[in-house]
């Protein structure tokens, strides 16, 4: 039987309900700065939890690509407001290699924000180096009509 409809009382399971889910896409492509310091932001959104003991499981799906480049990478990182709490490093390197690179980045982390007020997460993604060569870097996001998801469950004890 397919879930459609969280009803008032959650979904109780034997550790936990769920109290809310929302769903955030973003379908605009990202083209990466060349610096690998900088970092654009991907896809963002919000929850606000209904008890301070609550925590957050946080899904996103990232369409990623890369070409060209002196072995070209890309770096993204998930933050709860300005606060780094997941990094992935080097995301589709493969030697120096300069083929069409596509592939979907998927992260699921259960987060505790402590927080019964709105609680905004970021996922940011740019472009990295695999070596000490410098070169042109082409890191994109939400290419071909992909979009990037991030989806926030609350999950209440």
């Amino acid at each position: 039987m397919a879930l459609t409809k969280v009803n008032s009382g959650g979904i109780n399971f034997s550790t936990g309900k769920v109290l809310q889910v929302v769903q955030y896409t973003n379908a605009t492509q990202i083209t990466f700065p060349q610096n690998t310091s900088v970092t654009t932001e991907i896809i963002s959104g919000a929850i606000t939890p209904s008890l301070t003991s609550s925590k957050i499981l946080i899904m996103s799906f990232l369409p990623l690509a890369l070409a060209g480049g002196n072995y070209p990478a890309v770096h993204t990182s998930l933050k709860r407001g300005a606060t780094e709490i997941r990094a992935q490093n080097y995301g589709g390197y493969l030697n120096n290699n300069n083929l069409d690179r596509r592939w979907t980045d998927t992260n699921v982390l259960l987060d505790s924000p402590s927080s019964a007020s709105a609680v905004t997460y970021y996922v940011y993604g740019g472009n990295a180096s695999g070596s000490t060569f410098t070169g042109t870097y082409n890191g994109r996001a939400n290419t071909n009509g992909n979009k990037a998801t991030l989806t926030l469950i609350e999950i209440g004890a």
